[in-house]
């Protein structure tokens, strides 16, 4: 069986869509680190309903998973994907996130102790 143009073309362009796909991920990391947390966090509720919207079988998968959910009413699928891209931003930025969490040296210990 032949394989058509286009199945060749995107074969011998995957490792540049590969690598400018990770370009791109690497960009908004940066760039959503440098903004305050609460810009950060809206800008990762946007972009997590835009890629939701962008992938229509997981869309379609998640549809499916919250009509079974026994949640009256079940959440809409765009706040699922809000909250998925907001994770993956506070994801990105917990290095900064963690620099305002204290921990006294008692609770350090205790810590400590429990694991």
């Amino acid at each position: 069986m032949r394989e058509t143009p286009i199945r060749v073309f995107r074969r011998r362009t995957r490792p540049f869509r590969h690598a400018l796909t990770l370009t791109l991920i690497r960009g908004v990391v940066a760039f959503v680190r440098r903004l305050p947390q609460q810009w950060a966090n809206h800008i990762g509720r946007t972009l997590g309903i835009f890629i939701g919207r962008l992938a229509f079988n997981a869309r379609r998968t998640t549809e499916l998973n919250l009509a079974r959910v026994s949640l009256r009413p079940p959440p809409s699928v765009d706040s699922c994907w809000a909250d998925l891209g907001q994770r993956l931003v506070e994801f990105a930025c917990m290095e900064r996130m963690l620099e305002r969490v204290i921990i006294d040296v008692e609770t350090e210990r205790m810590l400590r102790a429990a694991m």
